[in-house]
């Protein structure tokens, strides 16, 4: 059901849907509509009262949604070739320093064109699945982010352990972290010779 409430001197339209939940639940579709689930028992005014308290939040996910659109992983232009070619002589450097937990061995690699993970490791494994995207970012982005997968062989997590030992191979890790942070997967970086010692 289509509902309209007055928030920030604009209107606000919503999809509700009736659901067998707990709670009054808010979430932004990919063109940017409003979709609300909510309990049978809780009054329509009830509802668009709560739309209107999330107002600044969906004007700043709409926001967030211009800047950054969904990407089509079937849109990545780079092959297993190419990163290998980028990436596996960043794997080759770093993994000797991993050969209590990979025993003479590369860890596995996989590539996968993700959303919002530039990579993921599991330990048990020894599997790390890298971003196919990252082919086209600067060489200290790409290190970083194998490296920072290659820690997590001995820290699955990110508690203390897991950054000290980060920051004794890569001391300037925040920073390579904080360019990443600034761009999404599929986004292209304005200056890719752009480095940081």
């Amino acid at each position: 059901m289509q509902r309209t409430v007055a928030a920030q001197g604009q209107l606000l339209c919503y999809e509700l849907t009736h659901k067998r939940v707990k709670n009054l639940n808010l979430r932004l579709g990919p063109s940017g509509d409003v979709r609300v689930s909510a309990p049978k028992w809780v009054a329509p005014e009830q509802i668009d009262a709560f739309v209107i308290s999330r107002s600044g939040w969906i004007s700043a996910a709409r926001r967030r949604q211009q800047l950054y659109p969904a990407i089509d992983p079937s849109d990545c232009p780079y092959t297993d070739l190419d990163c290998d070619a980028a990436l596996l002589p960043w794997v080759r450097r770093w993994a000797p320093f991993f050969q209590h937990q990979l025993q003479g061995e590369l860890p596995k690699l996989r590539y996968r064109a993700m959303k919002s993970r530039w990579g993921v490791c599991y330990p048990q494994r020894k599997l790390i699945t890298l971003n196919r995207w990252l082919v086209g970012l600067p060489a200290f982005a790409q290190e970083y982010v194998v490296l920072h997968e290659l820690v997590h062989l001995d820290h699955a997590d990110h508690q203390a352990d897991f950054y000290a030992e980060l920051s004794s191979f890569m001391p300037n890790w925040k920073e390579r972290q904080a360019f990443l942070r600034r761009l999404r997967p599929g986004q292209t970086c304005a200056k890719t010779d752009e480095t940081i010692d």
